[in-house]
């Protein structure tokens, strides 16, 4: 595959070995300067987010058991990373590891808040067993189809001596007090992480969890009942394509209106899901 080249105001391709590149993403967050029609759609499609997701907080009932939501959503997180042989084990045990590291994510942000002393737990829980679980990448990865290298790969996330600077700067932004919506925020930090690939395998099943416990700090859910990773499946290549155009062309607009489109897609589907999970009237 022809590398990637020059930079955008997302960040840069650099020169990372003899016949490579990799992307180091710029710090964030990014100088989001729109016109008034792409700001006003933007501003729509939060409302449309927070209206979708405040109907399912509202609409959480308590025979049901958000259990069956979180199990769900690991199903699907484990099936997004079918082609990935790294993962390839047997599946079951991968989503009983999901199921397992959102539980503890969540009953461990009572004690320690989101940080990357966190994310590097969260990775052990997910990829517990996994060589490198529990630790930031310290080689060169990247994707493509089986037999790939850097130089015909997909992808090539920044290189591991750079990690620790922008996972510092990625972790500050996350408790950045400012006047940015959370779900603008989200949409940024979930971009970002995917840019970086900070670890060396289960980078992006981490990537989708985080979207609850984010979500749950910030106080628009209660409990891990967003059942996204099957919104993000039923639009892979467009949220694939969105993810490479803010890399390639700095389009934030692109990337920010379907990412609110599909928080509030995932939680409109999550709450029909509770409607329909939930007993009969006597």
């Amino acid at each position: 595959m022809t590398q990637k080249t020059g930079a955008t105001a997302a960040g840069q391709w650099i020169q990372a070995g003899v016949c490579y590149r990799a992307y180091v993403p710029a710090p964030l967050p990014p100088a989001l300067q729109f016109d008034a029609n792409t700001d006003a759609l933007i501003q729509a499609a939060v409302l449309r987010a927070q209206t979708a997701l405040s109907a399912l907080s509202a609409s959480a009932l308590p025979d049901v058991n958000p259990a069956g939501h979180l199990r769900r959503e690991a199903a699907a997180s484990v099936l997004l990373d079918a082609g990935d042989r790294a993962l390839q084990q047997d599946s079951q045990s991968q989503i009983d590891a999901v199921v397992d590291a959102t539980d503890y994510g969540v009953e461990r942000m009572q004690r320690l808040p989101l940080s990357l002393r966190l994310l590097c737990e969260l990775h052990a829980e997910l990829m517990r067993g996994q060589p490198g679980s529990g630790e930031f990448r310290r080689h060169q990865t990247w994707s493509g189809p089986v037999g790939s290298a850097p130089a015909t790969a997909d992808y090539v996330p920044v290189p591991p001596g750079k990690l620790p600077e922008l996972l510092g700067d990625w972790e500050r932004y996350l408790h950045a007090e400012d006047q940015t919506h959370d779900f603008i925020r989200l949409a940024l930090l979930h971009a970002q992480f995917d840019s970086l690939q900070p670890f060396a395998q289960g980078s992006e099943r981490l990537n989708r969890l985080l979207i609850h416990l984010i979500l749950i700090d910030r106080g628009w859910i209660a409990a891990p009942q967003l059942i996204v990773s099957e919104a993000i499946a039923a639009q892979g290549e467009t949220y694939a394509t969105r993810l490479r155009a803010v890399r390639n062309a700095a389009d934030w607009s692109g990337w920010l209106l379907f990412f609110l489109q599909l928080l509030a897609d995932a939680a409109t589907a999550s709450g029909v899901s509770s409607d329909t999970s939930a007993p009969p009237s006597p």
